[in-house]
């Protein structure tokens, strides 16, 4: 699925594990109507609504499976390679078979590609531009990332409508994707192209049950076949669905005679035992992410003495202990027989912070690969061989392995399926899908890429107080915890919430200069994190310990906040942490509230408030498709309840 010209290359690719990128037929629906649930609404599914928006379901492929009450898609990328690319401008365009296409040197008005590109008020625009793109010296490549969320909250739109006609009934479809350069006189010229394998379109309430998927019971049911009417009829060969045989007006190839750029699609096979080994992290993850702190108990000891003495504080006070000590309902007896599965969390956890450096220094170290595919799979394989390694060393002294430890966790939760903690944990190992993980490493990659190389602001070295004006600059390290109140009955913030915390702010460098606010930690080979302090909602690209906020592994979606210094040079900041999608079990915001302010020269004390804020009565809403300010202006605090206050003290280094 690769064309061009004689320097250029251009291709569809695909940053997730997921068989192919297009199908072979998609169905057209109202979103405003319909949503592809219109019968479990009551609904009569009609899509002639004046002035409802046709999106197609599903496209380019359900990633990283199918969504039964939302819009059900995923993102498109695009690679074009050669030596004329670096100034480049990479459009799609929805195309039917009898329209006429753009060739390799033809010209087109700049400006009526401008005054017709998609939008959020314009979502029916015939031209989408990419959301992100770079461009690597090296290879002479420029990828593209299509995002249908960045033109509208409602998924892809096309923009052709059908007829009575037989050539429009039908016509195969195509999605273009157009690499341009600019000429003299406002001119476009086609430097590269490339088209999806050929597809069909036809209408959500004309299509068969099987076909419509309005349910998980649809989808797995064996027995269910395409009974759409005529062309619309998909064939089952070789356990892949296609289209039958049709006039295509274009002479193309029939869908179900793959071609050879369609095979070439396909995702490099896995290494043995890599799917196991996935799910194994993906296990230990839910767990960590899921269970209140207080689930570990003392076991929590050797990662506090991990943290006070990698950051030079083996004097200070427990850092984590008081965090524990409320009463929480997930404590587990020291006697019980799952306290060597205890004991061997805290030995991965310990490990897990203790291998932050080597991961973010693998990742720069392969940060090029995020621009061929090939080399990003060995990467993340790569880097899912060495934790698992890593894991099974630091259990030795347990004389146990990884795996097991794994299957303990599970048989807990199985055990104790009455725990809230422990139902969310099945159901979402139940869920996992390897595609979330290498997304989410692929999240990753972007951001080490883009330090390494794109420009982007960082403050100067601040090795003294008077290095910038404001008199929070410079380096803090944790004195003590001073108080903790927990109100949340459930058992307070999560083991990964305050790993990630430590990580953050147990040692950090703090600076400001314009309007934004810098800090980094200390315990981690991390790159500054940016705030940009001017009461505006706000969206942070990385946190403090190098942890990208752009991925959703687990149920959180996080990285908004609003931030300024009030009149008596106080930093203060909120957080924002929304349900990642409208499928979420959990229906609810949290607010952090943070207050960073100095008691006198060397001494700076720190106030945390969290909230929760369950979500407005309705259908469940998905942030994910709006942007920051839409989400924030959603925040409904009626119901806000509070989950933990806690004051800490820090002391200048100098």
């Amino acid at each position: 699925m690769s064309s061009g010209s004689s320097d250029c290359v251009m291709e569809f690719s695909k940053y997730c594990r997921c068989d192919s990128i297009f199908e072979s037929k998609y169905l057209r629906y109202d979103a405003h109507t319909e949503l592809g649930i219109s019968d479990a609404r009551g609904g009569d599914g009609r899509t002639h609504r004046a002035g409802g928006t046709k999106v197609l379901r599903c496209f380019p492929h359900c990633c990283p499976s199918h969504v039964f009450n939302s819009v059900c898609g995923t993102s498109i990328v695009t690679r074009v390679s050669g030596p004329r690319v670096e100034h480049s401008i990479t459009y799609l365009r929805f195309e039917a078979s009898y329209e006429q296409q753009l060739h390799v040197g033809d010209e087109i008005d700049e400006a009526s590609v401008l005054s017709n590109v998609r939008r959020q008020t314009h979502c029916i625009g015939e031209w989408i531009a990419s959301h992100y793109d770079v461009y690597d010296e090296n290879t002479t490549t420029r990828v593209c990332e299509f995002s249908p969320k960045a033109q509208s909250t409602l998924g892809w739109h096309y923009r052709w409508v059908g007829g009575s006609a037989r050539q429009q009934r039908r016509a195969m479809h195509y999605l273009r994707a157009y690499a341009f350069e600019r000429v003299g006189h406002g001119q476009l010229r086609v430097l590269s192209t490339v088209q999806s394998t050929p597809f069909i379109v036809m209408s959500y309430r004309r299509a068969c049950k099987a076909c419509q998927r309005q349910t998980p019971e649809d989808m797995a049911a064996t027995d269910l076949q395409c009974e759409c009417e005529g062309i619309y009829r998909m064939q089952q060969q070789g356990g892949e669905a296609s289209t039958a045989a049709m006039d295509t007006g274009d002479g193309s190839q029939p869908e179900d005679e793959p071609t050879p750029s369609s095979q070439g699609q396909r995702v490099v096979a896995a290494s043995p035992g890599l799917d196991e080994m996935e799910k194994m992290l993906a296990t230990f993850y839910y767990v960590v992410a899921t269970f209140p702190a207080t689930f570990l108990d003392h076991h929590v000891h050797p990662i506090d003495a991990f943290f006070r003495r990698s950051s030079l504080l083996a004097s200070c006070p427990p850092i984590l202990p008081p965090f524990l000590h409320h009463g929480g309902r997930h404590q587990v007896a020291t006697g019980s027989q799952y306290a060597p599965t205890l004991d061997a969390i805290a030995v991965l956890l310990t490990t897990a912070v203790q291998l932050l450096p080597a991961t973010q220094a693998l990742l720069a170290t392969h940060a090029a690969t995020l621009l061929h595919k090939p080399d990003l799979e060995q990467t993340y394989a790569r880097l899912v061989h060495q934790l698992v390694a890593d894991f099974n060393q630091a259990l030795r002294p347990l004389h146990t392995t990884f795996s097991s430890v794994v299957q303990a966790m599970l048989a807990y939760c199985h055990d104790h399926h009455t725990l809230s903690a422990s139902a969310a944990v099945l159901l979402k190992c139940h869920e996992f899908h390897p595609t979330r993980a290498f997304e989410s490493f692929v999240a990753q990659m972007r951001e080490t890429f883009m330090v390494q190389y794109i420009a982007i602001e960082t403050p100067p070295h601040v090795p003294h107080q008077n290095s910038l004006s404001h008199p929070s600059a410079g380096s803090w390290h944790f004195r003590e915890t001073q108080s903790v109140a927990v109100h949340d009955v459930s058992g307070g913030p999560s083991i990964l919430s305050l790993l990630r915390a430590c990580t953050m702010g147990v040692a950090f460098r703090l600076a400001l200069h314009a309007s934004s606010f810098f800090i980094q930690s200390q315990l981690s080979a991390s790159h500054w994190s940016e705030f940009i302090l001017d009461h505006r909602p706000r969206v942070l690209r990385v946190f403090p310990n190098g942890e990208t906020t752009m991925s959703c592994v687990s149920d959180a979606m996080h990285g908004d906040y609003v931030g300024h210094v009030d009149v008596h040079s106080a930093i203060k900041m909120t957080l924002f942490f929304w349900p990642a999608s409208p499928t979420s079990p959990s229906r609810v915001a949290y607010i952090v509230q943070l207050h960073f302010a100095l008691a006198d020269a060397r001494v700076a004390q720190l106030q945390v408030h969290v909230t929760a804020a369950p979500e407005a009565a309705g259908p469940p809403r998905d942030y994910w498709g709006m942007d920051v300010t839409q989400r924030v202006a959603l925040l409904d605090r009626t119901n806000e309840q509070p989950v933990l206050d806690c004051h800490v003290v820090y002391d200048r280094v100098i």
